[in-house]
């Protein structure tokens, strides 16, 4: 399936949303604060945006990781003929 297709019709779908016209605005504030300031401020608060989004996903990658080794000695297991069912619950 077309990924320009399922973008279209999500977007679509969301339309309506008030969600929408905040992110917007939010985008269309930025854009014009960027433009009427210097560059090394344009980079510093990317920097502060950057900054909490690595963090999260760092706590995600932590949080998650446990079931990532799981899911990966499962798939060598299937690898090997053992079984071809993922089971979650095996140690």
């Amino acid at each position: 399936m077309d990924p320009n297709l399922l973008l279209s019709r999500n977007l679509l779908l969301m339309e309506n949303r008030p969600i929408v016209s905040v992110v917007r605005t939010l985008f269309l504030t930025v854009t014009l604060f960027g433009t009427m300031h210097t560059a090394s401020l344009a980079w510093a608060l990317g920097d502060i945006g950057v900054g909490p989004m690595a963090w999260l996903n760092i706590i995600a990658i932590l949080s998650l990781s446990r079931t990532a080794l799981k899911s990966l000695s499962d798939c060598e297991a299937q690898k090997q003929g053992k079984s071809t069912i993922f089971y979650s619950s095996r140690n």
